[in-house]
Formats: C-alpha cells, structure tokens, sequence
C-alpha cells in the first residue's frame, strides 16, 4: 500500500479532559444524551441500537472492561430512561500483607489444636501431654477444620476470579479459650478485604461469591460429623461430666436412621474429634446465611431483592424481626450467651447499617437475577437454613451423666390361685455411664414359690436375688415368676416381697403386696397389735369379692391340745355385734376386724390364733396371721456398757446397725469389727469397746470368753441384722434414761412363759436386772404368788385340778421412768 492511500487521523484541535475522555469511551456503547453534570462524571444514556438488541446491561459490561482500564468504572441507575455516573476503583483493598494474614492463619490453627486438646481432655479423658491426645486433636480436629476454612477461601477467590471480581482471602479468628457455648477455637472467618468494600458488576456476581464459602462450610461440616460419628466407639467409661454435642438437624436425622436415636445421643457425649470440627464448620456456615449486614447471607438478600430494596425500611423492619424471632427461639433472652450475643450483634448491626445505600456496591443492581440462578439460589438457600439449623445448644454439659438408675416396681398385683406366671420389675438409666445393679426379696409367706430369672436359662431363689450392670441409656427387666398355692381356702392372704434395691451407690427398699384373686382374702399376713401389753389389740381386714356370699366369721385356736389349751378364750371381736355378715353390705367389699385381749394375752399365743369365715353354703376360709414382736424400748443413759457373753440381745454372727429414723437392715453395708480388742489382763478374754455415735454398724464380737464395753446413742432405733435380710432380727426403740439400768430391754420385754396343768408350779428365771425396787403388778383369774429376789422372782400358781393355766411375765417401763414386773396368768381350759 502506498502512502497516498493512507487515511488520516484525526487529531484534536486541542487536548481532552477528564470528562471528555470518558464520555468519548462511554459513546462506544451509549449514546449520550445530556451531561447530568457533579462532581463525578454522569450522563443520560441509552443503549446503542443494534448493540445486543439494545440491552443496557450488555452496554454497561462492555464499557466497564475498557473504563477497568483507566482505574474508572461505570454505575448504572434508572433514569429518563438512564443514566451512568463513573466513579474511580477504590484503591487499598489489598493492603494487608501475605505475611499479616498468614500469622492470623497460624494463630487459628494452634487456637485449633489447643481447644480440641482441652475438649478431648474434658470430656473423653486424658492429659495434655498424652500422645493419643495430641494426636487426636492434630490429626482430627485442627487439620480438618483449618483446612476446611482454607478450602472455602481458596474456591471463594477462584469463583470470584471467574466472574471477574478480584476476592480476598478468608482472615479466620482465632479464640484460644475453651469457651463452653463456643468450643472452636476459631470465633469468625470474614474475608479481607470485607466483600462489602468490593465493587461487584451485577447482582449474580454478588450472589454465587456469597454462597461459596456457607456451602462449603456446611456441606464439609456434615461429612465431617458423619465421619466422626462413625469413628466415635460406642462405650467410653467416663470419670467427669462430659460435655455432649448437639447436631444440627440434617445430621440428627441421618444420625438417628443410621446409628438409633439413643445411641446418638450417647456418641454426642464422647464423640470423635471429628466430630467437633464437623459441628464448627456447619454452625459457622449456618451463621453466615443469616441476613445480618456484612454476612453473606445479607449480600445473598440483596442479590435477590436489590440494594435499594434491601435497604428500606420495610425490609430493615422484617430483618430485625427475623433476627430477634431467631433469638428467641435458640433461648437468646433466656440466658444462651452465644445466641445473646448474635441476637444483639445481629440487632446492632440492622440498626446501624442496615439502611447503607453505600454497601456492598453494585454497578448493574438493576439487572436481576435469571430466573434459572434465582431458583437454585433460593432452593439451597432454603434447604441449607432448614437442614443445617442448628440445636438450641450446640455443646452442653450433661447433668445426669452419672445419675443413679430408677427402678419402677408394682406396688400390688392381683394374681390368681393355683396358678403360675411372672411380672416384670423394671430399672431404667438415664445416665452415660454403665452402673452395677441388684436386687434381693423376702418375705415371711411359705406358700408362695418365688423366684427370679435372671438369665434365659438361671433360676434364683428370692433371697439370693439378681445382679448385672446396666449400660448407659437402657433399660433392664427382671422376670420374677411366681407360682400360687393351690388350696385357696387356706392361703388366700394377701403377702408382702420386701425387696433391697441397689442401683449404682444407692440403695433402697420397697414393698410389693400380692392380693390372691379369692372370694376371700385376708388383708395381711400378719396382726397389727397396737403395741399394748395390759390390753392388747389385734387388728386386720378381710377382702371379699363382689359376688362373695354371706356368712359368718369366727376366733378360733388352730393349735389347740389337750395340753395347751385355747388361747383363742382370751380374745373377743370388737365393736362386731353379729358374727353373720353380708360382704355386698361392707364399704368397698371389706371388713375391718379387731380383736380385743386379756390382760397378757399377746404373749400366751401358742402360735394358732385364728379367723375363720364360713360362707352359707359351706365354704370355709381360715387365716392364721402372725404376730410382729413388741417394739421393745431400750433404755439408754448413754454411758459405756459392760455386755457379756450371756446378754441376749447379742449373738455372734450377726451386725448391730444403729440409726436414727428407720427399721430397716441396709443390705449395701460391709460391717466390721467394733475396734481393736484388747487383753484386760484376766483371764476372761479380750475387751472390746464400740460407740455407735462413732461407727452406726458393725460385726458382733464373739463374747464367748470376754466382753463388750458398748456405748447407745440415747435415741434412735438399734437393731440385730443378717446378711440375708432387710428385716431385723431383733429391733428395739431407744429412750433416754439416767438411771443404772442403761442398755436394758424393759418396755414389754418377754421374761417367760409357761401352760401348765399340775395343781401348783414353781419356777425361778433370771431377768438380768435387779428386781429390788421392781414393782409387781399381776393380772388374770388364776391366783398366783410371786416372790421377788435381789436377781431372780419366782411364781407359784394356785389353780384348780383339770385345769390348764398359762402364764407369762413381762417388763415394763411406765411414764415416770419406774419399772413394772407384770405377770399374767388365765384359765384357757380343762
């Protein structure tokens, strides 16, 4: 080509300005229409015709690749029908060092390892210099968490580089303190440069760079918790209260299908370190989608709905609502410091930034979102706040980690007669520990057949009862099966299973009654005696069913002789005007029954005191209850006293439990020996001294060849036990008292009794005590001498021939402190 064909160029007459030039860029793709004028550059526009079919947006895109150029870009707005105003890039975003932000990386990373260390060390056990503890909290919980976070940050600035925004990195705080609602060790991760500060070209850009980082957060920290809840074994023995993680929702869900609700519960409370990070990452995510200015989730917001939308009243008003409904259901105004915290950060934040027009700047905020963007946006969106919401606390300290187990046991059962079956006694433990249990039963019926079965294919008799250990967060049946007697008309008495408990450390005692399914049914196998020795009563009820027919009750002696005669002579009813009765007459189908007795009469049973019930038609019901021996009172002076080997109260092979409420033997005891002995320096054997404010339980010393120096509490309750039951053996009431007869059984306590039918008898007993100032009183229809010595008394009866004579003395301690020797003495036959 030669230089005459060359076209010239054109050059101005004189130099542009600033305004110029970038309105001449601008004519490239718009036509200007009127200079808006200020201080920065702005004009009335329209699109190019033919110009991608006169699409501003294109237009704006276009001319801010060359403006780009020149440190300039160009905002659209809507005017008559546009307008474009230019304002320069920022500049010093990207002022902090690599080497700034690797330090805040490094801090994190350590803030990591030492709170997962701490974690571990707190709820799994351990110590912090312990390899496994150091490896776990590296291997498992800093490595994965940090480098979750450098994930995120390292897709968030690829993406963003995609859509040809230049992003910062994440900038993760760390917080090196074991902060129990918070126990990360990474309190936040924001970008640097915050996104608000970045110039975005559209609202897509915006969008898709917000949602990076939650997305990976959240999906990473689900993978994470399944992972570690796999790696989490399934029995840990804990020796402190754990701290137990709660998941968010999507794992609760999958956790509960794959390893069963209970025993998720139980992995949350030693979960894997794994696991932990898992949480952090899913809580962080979660976080960020709310729509609190500067979080991702408010720049999503504003992808959707416009910067001058989201900055409206309306909407700041729905966003603090959405906020403070948020807190209050995650138990922000109930003390939740970590949802506090957000709620009033959240708040703050709303209040003070939420009508920036400024932030985050968008040049094309008036192109919205395509449909196609919008719907996906929207669907994880919704689907991320839904799945990953978080529990109400994420980590909390589990109370009744190491609770004892309960037990739920009938407290009375109806059961047929002649008949075989099994009911169920259930323990039930709340805690995360494994505990041992036992249980033991007694009762005084003999026509019962009891027995546990403690395993498929073992028996126990109720007294050797069951034992086993419970696992955290289950429950145990133990089968005790029971056959009924089979002659209903002598046994249908209801009984009682008095049965020992031991749970975990605690032990305890309850009671089952077993009402046989009879016509008739004695109340209980034993009299209740009023505990009166002049004039004694003998109480009980007897149950009918609805359908039972009349008929008559009657006192008689089973085991009456020849011999022994009736005891049943010095009993009659009380307050019964007719022995004939009619059950459908009774209140609640029961008669109450008592027994009125002679003077002494409650120590002249020979065993066969009895009811019978004879219905119309014949059928006869005879119950024998048993008599519960007197509560006897002990009187004490609390000093030391002398026992010897022939005290009655005290035998070998026994343990003495002293306590200050209860009748009960405690079967969770390991009795020992009193104390010490020591050689008295004669020859009648070793002394031993025991004070029961000192040591309340202990073994009985063999007194066969020496003594015991034992010192009783001046109230309460002492009592003989047994290995093999709840019940004691002997049991006495103490009362305080300062005379010389401290440690004496004197309230009701049986001397002797005799029958007899010879014409004249008499007999010596040695009482224990000095009778020198015993006062005698004497009671009955037979005529009896009584002569008292310093030690012993002796009783001469004067009866008639043929007649048989029972006869019984008894101690007593009357209301001024005096003691009574009584002696009773009745006809009960020829």
């Amino acid at each position: 080509m030669s230089d005459s064909n060359a076209k010239p160029i054109i050059i101005a007459d004189k130099a542009w300005s600033e305004r110029q030039f970038i309105g001449h860029i601008l004519a490239r793709y718009f036509t200007l229409i009127e200079d808006l004028g200020g201080v920065n550059p702005a004009w009335s526009v329209l699109p190019l015709e033919g110009m991608e079919d006169g699409d501003p947006h294109i237009s704006l895109e276009l001319a801010n690749s060359d403006l780009a150029e020149i440190d300039m870009c160009a905002e659209l707005f809507n005017d008559e029908p546009w307008a474009i105003q230019i304002t320069p890039t920022p500049i010093g975003l990207f002022s902090m060092s690599n080497k700034a932000i690797m330090l805040f990386w490094i801090a994190s990373f350590f803030s990591t390892f030492f709170v997962s260390s701490n974690w571990i060390e707190s709820t799994i056990g351990g110590n912090y210099t312990d390899k496994s503890v150091l490896t776990s909290a590296l291997f498992f919980y800093a490595i994965p968490f940090t480098g979750t976070l450098a994930l995120a940050s390292y897709l968030q600035v690829s993406i963003g580089k995609k859509l040809g925004v230049r992003l910062g990195h994440i900038l993760p705080i760390p917080m090196p303190l074991p902060y129990f609602p918070w126990p990360f060790g990474v309190i936040y991760a924001p970008s640097v440069p915050s996104m608000d500060r970045i110039v975005w070209p559209n609202r897509r850009s915006l969008a898709l760079s917000a949602i990076v980082a939650p997305s990976v957060l959240i999906i990473s920290g689900f993978f994470c918790i399944m992972l570690g809840l796999w790696l989490t074994p399934e029995n840990v023995t804990l020796s402190q209260q754990p701290n137990r993680l709660s998941f968010p929702l999507i794992a609760n869900l999958i956790g509960s299908v794959a390893f069963g609700s209970e025993s998720l519960y139980l992995l949350g409370a030693w979960a894997h370190p794994l696991a932990l990070a898992g949480l952090g990452l899913m809580m962080l995510g979660w976080i960020y989608l709310l729509p609190i200015p500067g979080f991702p989730g408010s720049r999503i917001l504003i992808s959707f709905v416009g910067l001058e939308a989201a900055r409206s009243f309306r909407w700041q008003v729905t966003l603090f609502l959405m906020i403070a409904v948020t807190g209050l259901m995650f138990g922000a105004f109930d003390g939740h410091s970590l949802w506090s915290f957000l709620t009033i950060y959240g708040s703050l934040q709303i209040l003070l930034f939420g009508s920036n027009l400024r932030t985050p700047r968008i040049l094309d905020d008036l192109k919205p979102l395509n449909e196609k963007t919008g719907t996906r946006l929207s669907h994880f969106l919704f689907v991320a706040l839904l799945l990953a919401l978080p529990s109400e606390m994420p980590t909390e300290m589990v109370s009744d980690w190491d609770d004892t187990p309960e037990w739920s046991i009938p407290t009375s059962l109806d059961l047929d007669l002649n008949s075989t079956g099994e009911f169920y006694i259930l323990l039930d433990s709340p805690a995360l520990i494994a505990q041992d249990w036992s249980v033991r039963g007694w009762t005084n019926d003999t026509y019962w057949d009891l027995k546990w079965q403690c395993t498929s294919t073992t028996n126990q008799t109720l007294n050797n009862g069951c034992s086993g250990q419970i696992q955290p967060l289950s429950k145990v049946k133990i089968p005790l099966m029971w056959a009924s007697p089979t002659d209903s008309k002598m046994n249908s008495s209801v009984i009682e299973i008095h049965l020992w408990l031991q749970s975990g450390s605690t032990s305890s005692q309850q009671t089952i009654r077993i009402i046989p399914n009879s016509q008739v049914v004695l109340d209980s196998t034993n009299w209740n005696w009023n505990q009166n020795h002049e004039s004694p009563q003998l109480c009980t009820s007897i149950l009918f069913a609805e359908d039972a027919l009349p008929g008559n009750v009657s006192i008689i002696d089973t085991a009456t002789t020849n011999t022994t005669g009736d005891s049943s002579l010095l009993w009659t009813f009380d307050g019964l005007s007719s022995a004939a009765l009619i059950p459908n007459e009774l209140e609640n189908h029961t008669l109450p029954l008592c027994l009125n007795g002679e003077s002494g009469a409650i120590h002249q049973l020979s065993g066969g005191l009895s009811l019978r019930w004879v219905s119309d038609e014949g059928e006869i019901y005879t119950f024998t209850p048993s008599v519960v021996d007197s509560v006897v009172t002990l009187s004490s002076s609390g000093q030391p006293t002398m026992l010897l080997s022939d005290n009655e109260a005290f035998t070998s092979n026994s343990y003495v439990l002293w306590n200050a409420e209860y009748t009960f033997c405690r079967q969770d005891l390991f009795p020992r020996l009193p104390g010490v002995a020591f050689e008295n320096g004669s020859d009648d054997g070793p002394e031993w001294r025991w004070d029961l404010l000192f040591r309340e339980y202990g073994l009985i010393p063999n007194l066969a060849n020496g003594s015991l120096n034992l010192t009783v509490p001046a109230e309460g309750w002492l009592m003989v036990c047994d290995d093999d039951s709840p019940l004691p053996s002997q049991f006495w009431q103490i009362s305080s008292t300062s005379d010389e007869y401290s440690l004496s059984m004197i309230n009701g306590q049986l001397l002797n009794s005799i029958i007899t039918s010879d014409s004249s008898t008499e007999f010596s007993l040695y009482g224990g005590l000095s009778f020198a100032d015993v006062e005698l009183r004497t009671h009955g229809n037979v005529d009896i001498d009584v002569v008292l010595n310093q030690s012993n008394y002796s009783i001469t009866i004067n009866q008639q021939n043929g007649q048989i004579v029972s006869t019984s003395a008894w101690l007593q301690l009357d209301s001024d402190g005096l003691i009574e020797l009584h002696v009773a003495s009745w006809e009960i036959g020829v």
